[in-house]
Formats: structure tokens, sequence, C-alpha cells
């Protein structure tokens, strides 16, 4: 069992108080292994995001490396349920958007979506308090982005 599966399966148990970027990372972590594999490009986006975005670059601590290297082992020891609601009462509700649109943009780097990964989608989408017509948005234009 991979550790991404063992991450899925975890049992839920509380988890500590996260800062801003180690919940952002560990949603964006989550997001491209939650069908239960990585690939290359996936990761190689997700650093990118990690290494761009102004939130995580500000008030991150350490590398980007440790940082997705914390939210692995956040969703090992804690499973994919509890980092979830832990991580969004840790995102303010004005960045809760553009973490649902980082995330949905990972979700469809690899060019197809599973039933893994739409779960998740709903699943991050009730978590972060998303309305539906501002998800579908995001979901729709993120389709664009990633088609072909």
């Amino acid at each position: 069992m991979s550790l991404i599966e063992r991450a899925l399966q975890a049992e839920t148990v509380d988890v500590p108080a996260l800062a801003v970027p180690d919940a952002m990372a560990a949603i964006l972590v989550a997001s491209v292994a939650v069908d239960g594999e990585m690939q290359v490009e996936e990761a190689v986006r997700m650093g990118g995001i990690l290494s761009a975005n102004r939130a995580i670059r500000h008030l991150g601590q350490g590398s980007i490396a440790e940082l997705a290297e914390r939210a692995v082992a956040l969703l090992v020891a804690h499973g994919l349920p509890a980092v979830l609601t832990a991580c969004a009462k840790a995102i303010p509700i004005d960045l809760r958007p553009t973490v649902f649109a980082l995330a949905t943009d990972l979700v469809l780097a690899d060019g197809r979506i599973g039933d893994r990964e739409r779960t998740f989608i709903d699943e991050l989408q009730t978590v972060l308090l998303i309305d539906d017509a501002t998800a579908l948005k995001i979901v729709d234009v993120m389709l664009i982005k990633n088609h072909g």
C-alpha cells in the first residue's frame, strides 16, 4: 500500500491547529494524491503553485519541499477528513475560493477525473463553505484550462 493510500485510509484523529501555509499545502498535496498516485506533471505544477502563492511565500516557514513534507506527514498521521477540517479552520474566508481553485486545477492536471477526485472536490467545497455558484464557476474554468 502506498503512502498516499495509507493517508487516505488513516483513522480520523484530532489535528493540531495549522498555520495558513501549512493548511494550503496540505490541501494541495491532498488534491494531487487523492487518486492514489502522483504524476510528474501534478508534482511540478503543485511545486510551482506552492512557490508562487503570496500567502505561502510570505507566511511560510522553511522551504517548499519542507512544507510539502509536513503536509504529507499530516495526511498520513491524521487522515484526509480530519486534515481537511483542520485546514478549513485555518484558511481565512477570503482565501477559500482561491484554495478551492488551486486544488481543482491540480486535480484536473492529469487530464482526467475519477470518482475519488470527484468526491474530494465535493468534500473540499463543503469544508471550505464554497457556495454552489462559485464552485461551479471555478470548476468550469479549470475544466476549460486543463482541456486537451
